[in-house]
């Protein structure tokens, strides 16, 4: 897959094709996911397929539902080459990416590695310009980002050194407050609020609280 002889469409296709299979079935699929074909489709973050760009962070996401492979993606580099390949102008390149590594953060050490880039995901819970993209983009940094600071205290005084880090998390917090009161009697949530988004804010400020300083 990796030799310089073979073409984009190749790749392109065995990228979409495992995306499919393990997506399918994790439990029956699992095995055939060696140390070797990790460290394969680690590789091909880097490379300049766009297909593969886009399929290959969704099988590391689904493979990585396992927490053994978690372990051995986060060994052989992959959480690293996830946050260097959100440096892609492409929305959908950034969405997947984003999805692979929230998945990948239920293991402690991978924790530890993604914490080292937790200000970059700043400028995408900050996007204002929101359509299907944006949105989706900025829903998956707040799963991300709550799944980073989960049970995890080294991240979260990372977080809080970030200036208006917190502060934008209780506006979105706020504002929900203003559209629910508004909307007492409803039956349901209004169809635009994004719930997603309310949910992981939550669930970050719940995290945080478990400072002294911030639970004050």
């Amino acid at each position: 897959l990796l030799d310089s002889d073979q073409s984009d469409e190749v790749q392109a296709n065995i990228s979409e094709l495992l995306t499919n299979v393990s997506r399918y079935n994790t439990d029956a699929t699992i095995s055939y996911f060696t140390e070797d074909i990790i460290q394969s489709l680690i590789l091909l973050c880097a490379c300049n397929n766009i297909q593969c760009k886009r399929y290959v962070p969704l099988i590391l996401g689904n493979i990585s539902q396992n927490n053994i492979v978690r372990g051995h993606i986060g060994m052989l580099g992959g959480v690293e080459a996830l946050f260097l390949s959100l440096e892609s102008d492409d929305p959908v390149v950034k969405c997947n990416i984003l999805w692979s590594l929230s998945n990948m953060m239920y293991y402690p050490p991978n924790q530890e590695r993604g914490g080292r880039y937790i200000s970059e995901l700043i400028p995408y819970i900050l996007i204002s310009n929101i359509n299907i993209y944006t949105e989706n983009i900025r829903n998956f940094a707040m799963i991300l980002l709550g799944n980073l600071l989960y049970y995890n205290t080294a991240n979260r005084v990372r977080f809080l050194e970030i200036d208006y880090a917190l502060e934008t998390i209780i506006t979105y917090i706020n504002a929900a407050v203003h559209v629910y009161g508004a909307n007492a009697n409803a039956a349901a949530a209004p169809s635009y609020i994004n719930m997603t988004l309310i949910e992981s804010s939550l669930r970050i400020l719940l995290s945080l609280s478990y400072l002294d300083s911030i639970a004050l």
